[in-house]
């Protein structure tokens, strides 16, 4: 049987921390790579999450209610309609004040007996 020395002891260290010590050093220091670019990624989603926190919180406060649409909707349809009578009770008053449907009508009897004269005349000349 063969006895071991401390070089001997001092070599198999030093291989199983070559083996083992190395990639575990890399290792860790990879994952504080990523444990730090995680955090900073988390971060930067907060960031973005707050911002849209406050973005839906300002549209939030700005919506209209239901009850405010069909008050606004209801409101302008009756102005609507109140316009609509105003104007077919002017258009009356226009052609009753006027007499635009009565001359409108005179004209156009005048014209066709002219039309119907300046007819006989060119009868009469052939």
């Amino acid at each position: 049987m063969t006895s071991l020395t401390a070089g001997d002891y001092l070599a198999i260290a030093g291989l199983l921390s070559a083996f083992v010590g190395l990639p575990a050093t890399i290792i860790l220091v990879m994952l504080r790579r990523v444990e730090t670019g995680a955090a900073s990624f988390r971060a930067e989603i907060r960031s973005h999450l707050q911002r849209l926190d406050d973005r839906v919180g300002e549209l939030e406060s700005g919506k209209v209610s239901h009850l405010d649409w069909v008050r606004v909707t209801t409101s302008h349809l009756n102005r609507l309609n109140a316009l609509s009578t105003q104007m077919a009770e002017l258009c009356g008053k226009i052609d009753g004040s006027l007499g635009m449907g009565a001359g409108v009508m005179r004209i156009a009897r005048a014209l066709e007996r002219g039309a119907a004269g300046t007819a006989r005349q060119d009868d009469d000349h052939e």
